[in-house]
């Protein structure tokens, strides 16, 4: 922010000026009357100068009271100081309120309410201090799961933020610099292999469990550390983003470094890594097993994703925040929290990091609505209590002070005896009195992964080593006792009761619990019931439990199954009609929870052309058309999307044709559903595959918040084959980049996105001056620029939606061409290269708005009904009876495939996404227009796809151009 020189140098001018009046005084004879007449004058020129002074400062800037001093914290007064700028978050009053998620009794459904209820509450509340920092180009990074929003400024900044009302705290963002244990020796695993279990994983009983069948099968853990190496032998079989085959790092890491200097990780790094060696350590002994010897984890049939929040160890509250909120709902590789699934959540988080008083986190709170946001969700957040024992009350810190945390003291390991330096309560920080730590596990001498190589280990000691030992005990506990899953109070109490107690009157009464052991020992054995009758380790019982099995196999089940495409317990049923008959419009799921409806027209008649948006309501299943209207009367066949600018999403529309035209718009506007507000982006930002000025965007999908246009329509001319690239963020005039070019025309083309590829299959060509429906399919890879084949649907289709749902390619109806338009469903799944069809909806249709929130529903609604010209208002659902739907599975198909399609993973919307791998074979794109007239190619590209995997397939994919499928002649005249 500038600072005004009318506000700022005058009163410095004035001050001299009234010292230089004083020295220039003397106080002789008579001088002492000449002295108060001076007086006189100066005072009076001083309060005319005030009230100039006022006035100008009021008619430059309007200001509010001043700010209450109460509401910016010490810290950020102290690095204020003098002209100093820096970081402080801006916390908002206005809190959501998470409390309804208590109620809800499965983790999807937790998960869901809390990312809805926190994201509609940032974006309908933050929006106004949000456009207040880009007028003034400050700098931003907003964040929903505590409200608030991270700047960088001086004082003046702080002091006008804390003057609005709708701020309740300015805090800082220090750097933490955490005391982490030291790694002992490293040592290869070949020349150290261990000839039994390591000592603190048969201290908690945790191979008995295993012997019951119960491993961790279908948990995901999560590592919020100073990063991973994946790659380790005991860690990668694992990983949520391992197949066997290839790596997929979406939804599963993230990195939350990104200032770091001379880091061995980098900035924002694309792939886990670890720049310590704390975080693979910590890992290990939740999950870890190599297979060969080395079982150093408690749950080594659980997953695994992790997020960087320390810098070598040095971490912020934005760090550690920015990981908190992106385990609540992972986001891909370059993405946004907009992007965010909270079904892919994990179960457990593992934390042993603190935010000390000495060190600027003062008031204590910073973190905790944070802590607490991941509970409700059903996010079990096991902390380390710190290692500043053994005095009491030493449990001083954020997270370890919180309720909401599961807080780990340190054990000699084989004994039952407290380590010395395991810190203890009471929690005297925040008044509380709280008993911490709740329970104990082993924590020196922990032998577990180490960073220095893929089959390197190491020894430390810590209540960092004892957290993960509660984190993997409490991810087998939820596999062996479905019922308890994510019922975090339930869960604790479980494993507490279970604990062997150990008493203590250091700090306190003996308990249980105490304030040095808490509840004791986790024996996780006892909890999931069948106890050990000693505190020493049993033998292994026969398998006699009575606790329902989540799954029993081999500690890295290997992946059998893919699922179909069709949900158990979903079907289609009807909505309430649209406000309007609508064609050629664009469907959008925006991640307030609502659909939304972008333009088109309400006939073929020109100006039927509809220039506004409706919004469907999924929580009351209402209809409404919203007050603004959009920027031109070229409504039609846009390509939409969502992208985030500043950490706040928007739809973005592209191009567009009015009724009956045969011109078209390069134009790109953006509108917030939030505000009711559109935003049209200079001519510098046009769509550069309209540079004719007739041509239509083509399929159209997104990825790492960027939208990609394949294709076009040259209106009543040809397809063309140019694929485009926009990224909000760039700069005016560069926010376009041209890609390889489609292996063949298409256009009104089905498009999605699965991981980071882009898939295509059914388009519409122009052919005979006519419009047509093919079987065209292929894949496209952003990251290599690189085009690949894939098995071609099955039916040509046209003029509709490929939307991503449950990790697969739906299809919806759509087609011109006789027997179409359809209501079928046909469903893609790149993990097996193959086709199969679902559930039809209910009235056949194209050119009709359509999305999903990808896992749970489909929304689609208007279009033209089966003879192609009469438009629709009738809406349908799909799944609107049950939520959350579960995924049936079938047995892999086992063909030989022929041809490759681009290497790809499958998540599956439960909580150990897998994915088979695809067929072998590098693409080298050509360049291959098909239009007649096609705008300048791109140079042919020679990058060669990185993955080359071997994998099943259920049919050999065509080579080449796909030839459309026979099919009777076209309908005539096409109505762009």
């Amino acid at each position: 922010m500038k600072k005004k020189s009318s506000s700022q140098s005058a009163p410095v001018l004035r001050s001299s000026s009234l010292a230089a009046v004083f020295r220039r005084s003397r106080l002789g004879e008579g001088g002492f009357f000449k002295l108060r007449v001076l007086l006189g004058v100066v005072l009076c020129f001083a309060g005319i100068m005030v009230v100039l002074f006022a006035l100008g400062k009021a008619s430059a800037q309007p200001r509010t009271a001043p700010a209450p001093a109460s509401k910016i914290a010490p810290w950020v007064m102290e690095h204020t100081a003098n002209g100093q700028q820096a970081e402080f978050f801006v916390e908002l009053a206005d809190q959501a309120d998470l409390s309804g998620a208590a109620n809800l009794p499965t983790k999807t459904e937790k998960a869901r309410f809390v990312y809805d209820t926190l994201l509609s509450k940032s974006q309908a509340t933050q929006e106004r201090i949000l456009q207040w920092l880009r007028d003034r180009s400050i700098d931003y990074q907003s964040f929903y799961i505590i409200n608030a929003v991270l700047v960088k400024g001086d004082r003046q900044l702080a002091e006008a933020m804390a003057a609005r009302p709708d701020v309740a705290h300015i805090s800082g963002n220090p750097v933490i610099h955490n005391d982490l244990p030291q790694p002992g020796p490293v040592e290869k695993a070949a020349a150290s292999r261990p000839a039994t279990i390591e000592p603190g994983i048969q201290y908690t009983h945790a191979p008995q469990v295993w012997a019951l069948g119960y491993t961790g099968q279908n948990i995901v853990i999560a590592s919020a550390d100073t990063g991973n190496r994946w790659t380790h032998n005991a860690l990668k079989p694992h990983y949520r983003g391992w197949d066997g085959v290839n790596g997929n790092h979406n939804y599963n890491w993230h990195d939350s470094i990104h200032d770091s200097v001379g880091n061995p990780c980098g900035n924002d790094s694309p792939f886990p890594c670890d720049d310590f060696f704390h975080g693979s350590h910590t890992l290990g002994t939740a999950i870890g097993d190599d297979g060969m010897g080395n079982q150093i984890g408690m749950a080594p049939g659980a997953k695994w994703i992790g997020c960087r929040n320390m810098d070598v160890g040095d971490g912020t509250p934005a760090r550690y925040i920015e990981c908190m909120q992106w385990f609540l709902a992972p986001y891909p590789i370059n993405c946004t929290p907009a992007q965010g699934d909270p079904t892919k959540a994990p179960d457990i988080t593992i934390n042993s990091w603190g935010c000390p008083a000495s060190e600027g986190c003062v008031v204590g709170n910073e973190l905790q609505a944070a802590v607490e946001a991941q509970a409700a969700a059903g996010i079990q957040m096991v902390v380390a209590a710190g290692n500043s024992g053994s005095a009491c009350s030493t449990v001083s810190d954020p997270p370890a002070i919180y309720a909401a945390s599961y807080t780990a003291g340190a054990l000699v390991t084989g004994t039952d005896g407290i380590a010395s330096f395991s810190s203890r309560g009471p929690v005297t920080r925040d008044g509380s009195n709280r008993i911490k730590p709740d329970i104990t596990a082993p924590g020196t001498g922990t032998r577990s992964a180490s960073n220095a190589s893929d089959s390197a280990y190491t020894t430390a000691s810590g209540t960092s080593m004892a957290t993960p030992h509660i984190a993997g005990a409490m991810g087998l506990l939820w596999c062996a006792l479905p019922s308890l899953r994510h019922q975090i109070n339930a869960s604790r109490t479980a494993l507490d009761n279970a604990a062997f107690f150990i008493s203590s009157t250091q700090c306190g009464t003996a308990g249980p619990p105490n304030n040095v052991y808490g509840w004791g020992r986790v024996d996780i054995l006892a909890a999931v019931g069948n106890p050990s009758p000693t505190p020493t380790p049993s033998p292994t019982p026969s398998p006699t439990a009575s606790p329902a099995a989540c799954g029993a196999g081999s500690p890295t089940p290997t992946p059998t199954v893919t699922p179909t495409g069709t949900p158990a317990m979903c079907s289609w049923s009807a909505g309430p009609n649209m406000p309007t008959v609508l064609v050629r419009a664009v469907g959008v799921y925006f991640p307030d929870g609502n659909f939304y409806t972008m333009g088109g027209r309400t006939s073929d008649s020109a100006g039927s052309d509809f220039q506004h948006v409706l919004k469907f309501n999924t929580t009351s299943s209402t209809w409404s058309q919203m007050p603004s209207t959009l920027p031109d009367n070229q409504m039609n066949n846009m390509a939409c999307g969502v992208l985030s600018l500043g950490g706040t999403p928007y739809i973005y529309c592209v191009g567009g044709s009015a009724a009956g035209a045969a011109t078209a718009t390069a134009r790109v506007f953006y509108y917030n559903p939030v505000t009711d507000t559109v935003t049209t982006l200079t001519a510098a930002d046009n769509w550069p595959g309209d540079a004719a000025g007739t041509i239509l965007p083509g399929g159209f999908a997104e990825t790492g918040n960027k939208m990609y246009i394949l294709g076009g329509f040259d209106i009543n001319v040809a397809s063309t084959n140019q694929i485009w690239q926009f990224d909000p963020t760039a700069a005016v005039g560069s926010k376009w980049l041209q890609r390889v070019n489609t292996p063949e025309g298409v256009m009104y083309a089905p498009t999605c996105t699965i991981g980071d590829i882009i898939y295509l299959a059914g388009a519409s060509d122009f052919q005979g001056g006519l419009v047509v429906d093919t079987t065209n399919s292929f894949s496209f890879n952003p990251a290599s620029n690189t085009t690949g084949s894939i098995a071609a649907i099955p039916r040509a289709t046209g003029e509709t939606r490929g939307l991503t749902f449950n990790g697969l390619m739906y299809v919806m109806g759509g087609g011109r061409v006789a027997p179409n338009p359809s209501t079928e469903v046909d469903i893609y799944n790149p993990g097996t290269n193959s086709w199969s069809t679902g559930m039809p909806f209910m009235t056949a249709r194209r050119n009709f708005p359509t999305d999903t929130d990808g896992t749970t529903r489909i929304w689609l609604g208007g279009g033209y009904d089966v003879s192609g010209v009469t438009p629709l208002d009738s809406m349908e659902i799909f799944c609107a009876a049950g939520a959350s739907p579960t995924p049936t599975a079938t047995a892999t198909a086992t063909a030989t495939p022929t041809v490759a399609i681009t290497p790809t993973v499958t998540p599956t919307p439960t909580h150990t996404p897998t994915a088979t791998p695809t067929p072998t074979v590098a693409v080298t794109p050509t360049v291959t227009p098909t239009a007649t007239r096609t705008p300048t190619p791109t140079p042919t590209t020679t990058v060669t796809a990185t993955a080359t995997p071997t994998a099943t397939a259920t049919s050999t994919p065509c080579t080449g151009r796909c030839s459309p499928t026979p099919r009777p002649q076209p309908t005539p005249r096409p109505r762009p």
